[in-house]
């Protein structure tokens, strides 16, 4: 399965800002769910790090955080690979 061309979303430096200014040590979720939220569709999500998801440190589990996702976005494509996680909307041909 390819991701589709669409904008990625890196989250990296926005949670590096988040956690120098003294919020959650990883705000994961609430960025999750404001790139999920955008008016603008189609986005790629990329996580990095997929190996720090293990329930703490304010990090989900990777189990979690698929149940987050679909709880906001059902139907997106979630997969772990490379120590990266991947979240998009597959494209469907005719």
């Amino acid at each position: 399965m390819t991701p589709p061309s669409a904008p990625p979303m890196d989250l990296n430096k926005r949670l590096e800002a988040a956690i120098a200014l003294g919020h959650l040590q990883t705000p994961i979720l609430e960025e999750v769910k404001h790139v999920l939220e955008h008016p603008v569709a189609g986005h790629v999500l990329l996580i990095d790090d997929a190996r720090a998801f293990t329930g703490r440190r304010d990090y989900p589990t990777l189990d979690a955080l698929h149940q987050y996702i679909n709880l906001i976005k059902p139907g997106l494509a979630y997969h772990v690979k490379d120590d990266i996680i991947r979240v998009y909307r597959e494209q469907v041909t005719p």
